[in-house]
């Protein structure tokens, strides 16, 4: 997911795009939309998807993940791309999340899309070993 943050938007102040691995069939793309949507109950809806004011897109993207420390990448195609060799690790719930994680520090953080493009450096991100509601 990447998005974008408007302040002078205070009820839903977020406007995202999703990026959805192209390898998932029609039933997964499905299922990780309407997560992410916070139609699916759990966690999600309440950390972060009641303040999301509009989903630009759902794309389909070639998603490489490489979260092996001291270095992080992550791609979606040619519209993401974010590298970081900074951790600011902490046993305290990252926020936005129900679960402890790192903040990470970009050294890179691009997007390139219809709706978000913008290319930043030195701003914080979320790594989490938990990605569902299930304890590991």
């Amino acid at each position: 997911m990447a998005g974008s943050y408007r302040a002078n938007e205070p009820d839903k102040p977020w406007h995202v795009i999703l990026y959805v691995d192209e390898r998932s069939s029609d039933e997964q793309f499905a299922a990780l939309s309407d997560i992410f949507r916070g139609r699916a109950g759990g966690t999600v809806f309440q950390n972060f998807a009641a303040s999301i004011g509009e989903i630009d897109a759902v794309r389909r993207a070639a998603i490489e993940l490489d979260h092996s420390p001291p270095r992080w990448f992550k791609r979606a195609s040619s519209w993401v791309e974010v590298r970081a060799t900074r951790d600011m690790s902490s046993e305290l719930p990252v926020q936005g999340h129900d679960h402890s994680g790192n903040e990470l520090i970009a050294d890179a953080l691009s997007v390139h899309d219809e709706h978000l493009d913008f290319q930043l450096r030195e701003q914080c991100g979320a790594a989490s070993r938990r990605i569902s509601n299930t304890p590991p």
